[in-house]
């Protein structure tokens, strides 16, 4: 099978998640006021993009869709599902209006939100500081609450004291069912790093994303330019990074580092 959704303006899909039931959920975002999306828009036909969220059954016919955001630009990059059916998506925004009110005046934040699974919005939460942060995947954790990874440039606001001394660093927030934070970490170097994937582990989660730092967390890993990474933070807040090392002489040595909480190896 195959469907189209959205309406007359740009609609684009990043996300799909599949749900229990055989339904899927797909987040993005959308600069559409009509179509599947008529009327929601917050700022009518002018193209500013709102966090986008559908429900599909197992073949592709539209449950539901909805718009979220506010007077500003909203974009959905990732999409998970609770074992209740809860749905939450990550992004980032620059509203500081409707679903987004109230919840601090910054340039652009990551952000989190859930929706039930009829469509409803249940919580809207902001992550950041005065500088663009962004959000790029959440998964939920056993205790019905979620994990979320991103990049942020900020080194003020909730993020203050937390940079690693360069230009993006990775940040891996846990957050309890109500999106109140259990805890937050930055891992990086003084250069560039994002985190683009979270899986669960037994122990903590597993980051993966890149990297071109060869200081702070990323000692001795950097294979030139930009490099793929894996990272384990665990429960305890420490951290576990691998790549890769050389000695100038005789190629590369796979490198496994564990940091303790304060950064120490």
């Amino acid at each position: 099978w195959r469907h189209i959704y959205g309406g007359s303006r740009s609609d684009f899909a990043i996300s799909i998640v599949k749900i229990s039931d055989g339904s899927y959920a797909i987040t993005g975002n959308s600069e559409s006021n009509d179509g599947d999306v008529a009327g929601q828009s917050m700022t009518g036909a002018n193209s500013i993009a709102h966090i986008m969220v559908i429900k599909i059954d197992s073949v592709g016919a539209l449950q539901w869709a909805k718009l979220f955001g506010g007077i500003g630009e909203d974009f959905g990059t990732s999409i998970s599902v609770s074992p209740t059916g809860v749905l939450a998506v990550a992004g980032n925004t620059s509203s500081r209006t409707g679903d987004f009110a109230n919840l601090g005046v910054r340039t652009i934040d990551m952000f989190l939100i859930t929706v039930s699974p009829f469509g409803d919005l249940v919580w809207a939460k902001r992550f950041g500081g005065e500088r663009f942060d962004h959000g790029h995947a959440v998964v939920p954790t056993p205790d019905n609450g979620w994990m979320l990874t991103g990049k942020a440039i900020s080194f003020d606001g909730m993020f203050e004291g937390m940079s690693r001394g360069g230009g993006t660093d990775i940040y891996v927030i846990r957050v309890d069912q109500h999106g109140d934070i259990l805890w937050k970490r930055s891992i990086g170097g003084e250069w560039y790093e994002v985190g683009s994937s979270i899986v669960l582990t037994p122990d903590g989660c597993l980051v993966t994303g890149w990297t071109n730092s060869d200081n702070g967390d990323f000692l001795g890993t950097n294979r030139g330019n930009n490099d793929l990474f894996a990272v384990a933070v665990q429960a305890d807040q420490k951290i576990i990074a691998a790549g890769s090392k050389s000695d100038g002489a005789d190629g590369f040595d796979v490198l496994l580092v564990r940091y303790n909480s304060d950064g120490s190896p």
